[in-house]
């Protein structure tokens, strides 16, 4: 390939002119490239204010908007506002085209309004932020202004919380027991302080993670000393700032107190263990391993209610400590076979009423006997737990809809259903009780009247309402009546019954509803009558002895004494001295009493019968046997008592 040069004019340029030159195209870009790329510092930026304009043809962009000229701009001035007119173009331009493309049409234009109402959100919040700028402009460039406002926020504080300690105030934010006391006087936060106790400032008792109780503070023997609580709250003082103080209550236990609701908690609380257990599945006898129990460990409980008491308070909480109980026997398997031969037999128990004479039957299937039963360290034992679910039960049948006069004790249940389970027997004999009652006393009511009218013995009645004087008693008074048990300590023996009519002077035994013996007896004479109610055989002696007041000699220091034959005590007079049934009664001077008759009143007490039949009635009656003593006074109790009054009366047989 040929290259063609083509040939230019020779021209002759002086080189010094051609230098000139080129030093001032050089000056020249960098003048230009200075006033383009200039950058301002904005540290040296004056603060900037908002300007509207209403004149359309003076309107500039919002961001070109600085303070209002004065005067005209200096050529300094007029180049800062150019290079940041030219600064914040040049963050627009530098979008790329799609960026651009991609605005929203509708760009924000110059602000041309008439007043601050006419601008949009958008508008406001370019001015906010602005005005924002610029205060924080001016506190960093005076710091005395950060400094100053320190200092008047320090000094009102201060000014605050004297005006508290000047006034004798608690200071702000103090509380105790949860309790808000900040800004009140000593007397205002007492008030409030002893208010939300007396309300009822409960503590939660727990066993482990097990809510088992809520009682007051004051139920479990705490005494809060209110004025020494509200001294601690004001004595804080400027300790309270800047977050404020709980202060801890000043209490006290009082133990007396406490020592009383521990023991009386202890049996909510306590579990017994669970001995191995019996049940039936799918017809087939089956084993149950046992478990632990609990019960309440009062020492350790004590002691830690004692170190512990204002955590107790403040946290409204106090974890009880227990004592773990371990079972007798948690081994099912070696009493399987007893339990199969036990529930074999269908279980019966028999309710007795000794004052009814009434027979109560309830049968067992062999499930429920079957979940009654555990076994023991040497034998088989009956769950008291559950059987006295049973009991309550049927304690419901034993009452009218309105009156639960009448149970069965479970404790006393229980032992003879063990008993009988040790035995091997399947009938079970329980006793119906009663319980304590109160009677009103009516027009001519005495206490000795009251006696006779229901079958308790004065004394007892006078033991019972302990500061009343039975002798001054008024229509509609109230008086407590022990439990008609108390006259009968031991256990009935329920197919024999003794009837004595006061009236007719004559005595009826039955047994098993039949009468088997019937005759004459003398009672107590007017001066010292016998007592009609429900009693029963409580002693035997061959010979006993008796004396009255009435064998006394003048000085009272020497009484006579009679010899009594076949003597069985049925009730106490008073304490220690009885009345009974017996025989022949032999006076102080060798004679007989009533001359050896009966069938009129001639004791001091006692009902006498002929000496062969005391001995006869003597050995058929055994101790617990019901005795009922009626009369005008008091009326048959039991079918038996009114059977024998309608024979004495000639209604019957």
């Amino acid at each position: 390939m040929i290259e063609v040069i083509q040939d230019k004019p020779m021209t002759t340029e002086n080189p010094r002119n051609r230098q000139n030159k080129a030093r001032d195209r050089q000056t020249q870009r960098k003048q230009r490239e200075a006033m383009a790329v200039r950058m301002v510092d904005p540290e040296n930026v004056p603060p900037r204010e908002p300007v509207l304009s209403t004149d359309e043809s003076n309107a500039q962009p919002f961001d070109a908007m600085a303070r209002p000229r004065t005067r005209a701009s200096t050529p300094r001035a007029t180049s800062r506002n150019e290079a940041i007119t030219r600064q914040r173009s040049a963050r627009y331009t530098s979008r790329s085209p799609r960026t651009e493309l991609n605005r929203r049409p509708s760009a924000r234009k110059p602000m041309q309004v008439e007043h601050i109402g006419q601008l949009d959100w958008y508008d406001i919040r370019q001015m906010i932020g602005l005005w924002i700028k610029d205060a924080f402009w001016y506190i960093r460039k005076h710091p005395i202004i950060i400094q100053s406002m320190v200092v008047m926020m320090i000094v009102a504080v201060l000014i605050h919380y004297a005006s508290f300690a000047l006034s004798g105030r608690i200071f702000p934010y103090v509380k105790t027991m949860g309790v808000d006391i900040g800004g009140l006087t000593t007397q205002e936060a007492e008030d409030k302080l002893r208010a939300v106790w007396d309300a009822g400032y409960t503590i939660e008792l727990r066993v482990g993670n097990e809510p088992v109780g809520k009682p007051t503070a004051q139920q479990m023997g705490f005494e809060l000393d209110v004025p020494a609580t509200i001294a601690q709250a004001q004595a804080v003082s400027f300790g309270a700032i800047p977050f404020g103080r709980d202060v801890s209550p000043v209490v006290t236990l009082e133990e007396i107190t406490s020592t009383d609701f521990l023991l009386n908690f202890a049996d909510e609380v306590y579990q017994s263990p669970i001995n191995a257990l019996y049940e039936w599945q799918n017809g087939t006898l089956t084993g149950l391993s046992g478990g632990v129990g609990r019960e309440l460990n009062y020492v350790r409980t004590t002691d830690k209610l004692n170190a512990r008491m204002t955590d107790v308070i403040v946290n409204k909480r106090f974890d009880l400590e227990m004592s773990v109980l371990l079972p007798v026997n948690d081994d099912p398997e070696p009493y399987l076979d007893d339990v199969m031969r036990i529930v074999s037999q269908p279980l019966e128990l028999r309710g007795y009423d000794p004052y009814t004479n009434q027979f109560f039957t309830w049968a067992v299937d062999r499930d429920t006997f079957t979940e009654w039963l555990m076994a023991g360290d040497e034998s088989l034992v009956l769950r008291s737990d559950t059987f006295s679910q049973f009991v309550d039960e049927i304690n419901t049948t034993l009452n009218p809809a309105d009156s639960n006069l009448r149970y069965i004790e479970p404790t006393e249940a229980t032992e003879k259903v063990n008993l009988a389970i040790a035995e091997g027997r399947t009938q079970i004999d329980l006793r119906v009780r009663y319980r304590p009652t109160v009677y009103e006393v009516q027009r001519g009511d005495t206490g000795f009247r009251i006696a006779r009218r229901t079958g308790i013995p004065f004394f007892q009645i006078r033991d019972a309402n302990s500061g009343r004087n039975l002798d001054i008693l008024s229509v509609g008074d109230i008086l407590n009546l022990p439990s008609r048990d108390i006259a009968l300590p031991h256990t009935p023996v329920p197919y024999k019954r003794i009837v004595v009519d006061l009236n007719e002077q004559e005595l009826i035994a039955f047994e098993n509803g039949e009468i088997v013996f019937q005759w004459e007896i003398s009672s107590g004479v007017s001066d010292a009558p016998t007592s009609p109610g429900i009693y029963q055989i409580l002693s035997h002696n061959d010979v006993a002895y008796g004396s009255s007041v009435t064998l006394c000699d003048v000085s009272g220091v020497s009484c006579g004494v009679w010899e009594m034959s076949w003597f069985m005590g049925i009730y106490e007079v008073v304490p220690g001295i009885v009345n009974g049934f017996h025989g022949k009664v032999i006076l102080p001077n060798g004679n007989l009493l009533g001359d050896g008759f009966v069938g009129f009143p001639y004791t001091f007490g006692c009902v006498m019968s002929n000496d062969a039949d005391a001995k006869t009635l003597y050995d058929w009656a055994e101790q617990g046997v019901i005795v009922e003593i009626i009369s005008n006074e008091f009326e048959p109790t039991s079918d038996l008592g009114q059977l024998a009054k309608q024979i004495m009366l000639g209604n019957a047989y």
